[in-house]
């Protein structure tokens, strides 16, 4: 349920995966709950049961469903639907050659989500260059027109459920070591062009105190 259209009031949006998956907004006429419009979807039902489904907002805070499933191939596959009072649902990420979305990642069990706090949904992508930087994820937030920037970079520890908010200048950069000290105990050491120049710690028991 989001009001997707503007309208004020929230609409129904299905997610249906019987022969092509579609997205399809219902809206009231009258005393009826109709279709509107429908747009397809570049996931099937098995993908986006692995994945999320998102009600967030595109940069200007216009409404978007951010649907996300996860492939075989452990791709993060995310389609951006928004509303046009001209054209109705439509996916803004969809790529004109492939008709399915561009907005595909590696998989790093991160859903879209305000990672900055301001206001809009941003799409995370885990850094890459030659190699895959585990927990290392850059954060890119999209506009209405489809084009999209980098609004941040984060250090994930997915086992120990926190992250640490790079500064602007790590950016690309950066790379991090996560190691166990004793038990319950961690130390993460943030490089930056290769070299050492943060280390967070987590402690818990006893050692806390220290």
């Amino acid at each position: 349920m989001q009001d997707i259209d503007g309208s004020g009031g929230a609409n129904l949006l299905v997610l249906r995966t019987d022969t092509v998956p579609v997205c399809e907004c219902y809206a009231w006429h009258g005393d009826a709950l109709q279709v509107t419009s429908r747009a397809v979807l570049s996931s099937t039902a098995a993908e986006i049961s692995r994945g999320t489904v998102i009600a967030g907002q595109l940069e200007g805070m216009q409404p978007a469903l951010f649907v996300t499933g996860v492939s075989e191939e452990l791709s993060a596959v995310t389609d951006i639907l928004v509303y046009q009072h001209t054209t109705g649902l439509s996916n803004l990420a969809t790529d004109s050659l492939s008709g399915k979305t561009a907005v595909v990642y590696p998989y790093q069990q991160l859903p879209p989500q305000d990672i900055n706090g301001d206001g809009v949904t941003e799409i995370p992508s885990p850094v890459v260059d030659n190699v895959l930087h585990q927990n290392m994820v850059s954060w890119f937030a999209y506009g209405a027109a489809g084009h999209c920037h980098q609004v941040a970079e984060t250090y994930h520890s997915q086992t120990q459920g926190w992250y640490f908010t790079m500064p602007q200048s790590w950016w690309g950069y950066a790379s991090a070591v996560e190691q166990e000290l004793t038990e319950g105990d961690y130390a993460v050491t943030i490089s930056v062009n290769g070299e050492e120049t943060a280390t967070l710690y987590k402690f818990s028991g006893d050692n806390r105190e220290e």
